[in-house]
């Protein structure tokens, strides 16, 4: 299992969190302690940007393993390989960590064109450019059913061979941290992360909490 949050965080709540005193402990699903520290990129900003680099880093230097989300933003005049390079080479240059996958979130926004062609191909400019990293470096997608049909009109295509973290939870509530209310959709027949929690408190912050395959 594993926490999402925004802020850098100071060493006593890092360490709580790393420790799993919550309520419920951060146990993924084949029962092992994992937490993760997830830093959102935003590229529509330099601010953003700059705070996204000090959680990481900061998080990172804490001892929890940070997994980084991508929020694309398909009306910049940057392209998809230009927003995912700047991601990828500021987290690495800055903070001197290895990043062996990036989740491109996918959300129902009023950002994305109307034109589902046209989010296709931004989404798969930026899948191009993750997958020239390594051989071993993993892209996924953080979306749903209604959202990536919405934005995408299916893409199956797109979605072939990359990983899915999905999301099931209303504002302020959970749902079972398991699998059981997934259903495929694009290529997808089974996820490898489910949020099942979003702006719940744990140690004294409020985070998204997240369940993944052992």
């Amino acid at each position: 299992m594993f926490i999402e949050f925004a802020p850098q965080l100071n060493s006593s709540v890092m360490q709580r969190i790393k420790n799993g005193q919550e309520d419920p402990p951060p146990f993924d699903v084949g029962g092992n302690p994992s937490v993760g520290a997830i830093a959102e990129w935003s590229t529509s900003t330099s601010t953003r940007r700059k705070e996204s680099v000090g959680t990481v880093c900061s998080n990172a230097k804490g001892g929890l393993v940070p997994t980084v989300y991508m929020t694309p933003h398909p009306r910049s005049a940057k392209n998809g390989s230009q927003q995912f390079n700047e991601l990828y080479n500021g987290l690495v240059n800055i903070c001197h960590i290895t990043i062996r996958r990036v989740w491109i979130e996918v959300p129902t926004s009023s950002n994305w064109p109307a034109d589902s062609s046209k989010n296709v191909a931004f989404l798969n400019d930026i899948v191009t450019a993750a997958k020239k990293q390594s051989i071993s470096f993993q892209i996924g997608i953080f979306t749903n059913q209604f959202d990536w049909d919405h934005i995408t009109f299916g893409a199956k295509e797109l979605s072939k061979g990359l990983k899915l973290w999905y999301w099931k939870s209303p504002a302020g509530s959970r749902t079972p941290p398991n699998f059981d209310d997934f259903r495929p959709f694009s290529s997808w027949t089974a996820p490898d992360a489910k949020q099942f929690a979003t702006k719940v408190s744990e140690c004294g912050i409020i985070v998204n909490r997240n369940v993944y395959k052992a």
